[in-house]
């Protein structure tokens, strides 16, 4: 699942014609602090809520505002698990997709990414996640493998985050099972670090529990 195929089409654009005021009273409609800039399809940056309320005049026009200090976007290719560590590691609640040269496609919500992370989690098969830390030296994906097999669950699909600054990797496995217990306690008792499982079936409030706990841990 790509950037593009996350986007959500709930939130519009900004363009720098519109008026302070009337961008901070979309910001209170949609409860959200952040809303994109784009100027004749091209993405020009995020303005903030709080920079908005700074300004002296309501009636004052968008484009005469500084927003260079907040320009994040994913490519529109970028994998799911790309734009979870993005919006992790800036505290987003909305991030940007653009194409080539800058071009405006739409945003990511952390909805829209929570309902990404649950389809991911049930897709085309039963099962669940489970998202494990490893040291980048000396990882092997062969041990976790037959670890798995030894406890007749089969891994589906493997996603890696790479922290270079404190060599972890954060590794997301796709299973066909749908209770992890006994694959945990096998994968713990290997010495491996469980930062969060997504057992099938989730309820909602759940998984917004697990997706809130990995958003914050991608952030320590």
């Amino acid at each position: 699942m790509l950037a593009v195929d996350l986007i959500s089409p709930q939130v519009p654009a900004l363009s720098p014609e519109e008026k302070v005021a009337d961008s901070l009273s979309l910001l209170q409609k949609l409860k959200l602090k952040t809303l994109p800039l784009v100027d004749r399809d091209i993405y020009i940056g995020l303005l903030e809520e709080r920079q908005l309320e700074a300004v002296e005049s309501t009636d004052t026009l968008l484009s005469a505002l500084d927003i260079s200090e907040l320009k994040p976007a994913i490519g529109e290719a970028s994998p799911l698990f790309d734009a979870l560590k993005m919006m992790g590691e800036l505290r987003l609640d909305i991030l940007p997709v653009v194409g080539a040269a800058n071009r405006y496609n739409g945003v990511i919500t952390s909805e829209s990414l929570l309902t990404a992370l649950s389809r991911f989690n049930s897709a085309h098969q039963a099962g669940s996640l489970v998202v494990l830390e490893v040291d980048i030296t000396g990882f092997m994906l062969s041990e976790i493998v037959k670890i798995a097999e030894g406890e007749e669950v089969t891994i589906l699909g493997m996603h890696s985050i790479t922290d270079v600054n404190n060599e972890k990797l954060t590794i997301v496995l796709k299973t066909n099972r749908e209770n992890l217990s006994s694959f945990i306690t096998s994968l713990q008792q290997a010495d491996y670090k469980i930062v969060y499982r997504f057992d099938h079936p989730e309820d909602a409030t759940s998984l917004k529990q697990n997706y809130d706990h990995l958003m914050n841990y991608i952030n320590m």
